[in-house]
C-alpha cells in the first residue's frame, strides 16, 4: 500500500508521489515495467505516467467533499504472457482555509426596552464554516463593524448591551 499527502489547493498536473516496480527476469525485454490504474474511485481523479509511475493529479479537489481517495495501481512487466502485480494508493487530501463563515441568519430583528441595563444579553449571532476542525480552519472570531451601544463576544457570538439605549436619540 501507498499513501500520499496533497492539498486541495494542489492544481491538475502537479505531482503526487510515485510508484516503483522491479521485474527480476533475465530477459530484457521482459523486463520494461509500464504503470496503469485499474480501479477505484480515484481514477478518475489521478494520473499515472506508465513508463515511470509518476503520478499527478488530474481534476482539482474538494476536502470538503472527498477527504481520502483511492485507486488500485498495476505494474506490468512485458514479457509473453505480460506478469503483473498490484497495489493500493490511497491520497489524503489536507484541508485549505478556503471557505468563508456563513452566518445562519444573515438578517435579524431583534426588540429590546431602552431602559435594559448593561450586561444584558440580547442575543446570539451564529455562524458556521465548512472547513476542517482538524487545523482550526473553521475556527471563527466575531466582530461588529458598527458604533452601537453593544458589544459582541468574539468567541461565542454573545450579543451584550454596553451603553445607554435612549429611543430619542437613536431608534434603530
Amino acid at each position: 500500500m501507498h499513501r500520499f499527502y496533497i492539498d486541495e489547493s494542489d492544481s491538475p498536473g502537479d505531482a503526487i508521489g510515485q510508484l516503483s516496480a522491479d521485474d527480476f527476469d533475465a530477459q530484457t525485454q521482459n523486463k520494461e515495467v509500464r504503470y496503469s490504474i485499474r480501479s477505484g474511485g480515484g481514477q478518475s481523479s489521478f494520473k499515472i505516467n506508465g513508463f515511470n509511475g509518476l503520478v499527478t493529479l488530474d481534476v482539482a479537489v474538494d476536502y470538503e467533499r472527498q477527504k481520502t481517495e483511492m485507486f488500485i495501481a498495476e505494474a506490468s512487466d512485458s514479457g509473453s504472457p505480460p506478469l503483473s502485480s498490484s497495489c493500493t494508493v490511497i491520497v489524503h487530501i489536507r484541508d485549505n482555509n478556503d471557505n468563508a463563515p456563513e452566518f445562519l441568519s444573515p438578517l435579524m430583528y431583534e426588540t429590546i426596552s431602552e431602559g435594559t441595563p448593561f450586561g444584558v444579553l440580547l442575543t446570539r449571532v451564529v455562524a458556521f464554516d465548512k472547513d476542517s476542525t482538524l487545523n482550526d480552519n473553521n475556527r471563527i472570531f466575531y466582530q461588529s463593524a458598527s458604533s452601537v451601544p453593544f458589544m459582541i463576544d468574539k468567541f461565542t457570538g454573545d450579543l451584550i448591551v454596553t451603553g445607554n439605549l435612549d429611543r430619542e436619540t437613536n431608534s434603530r
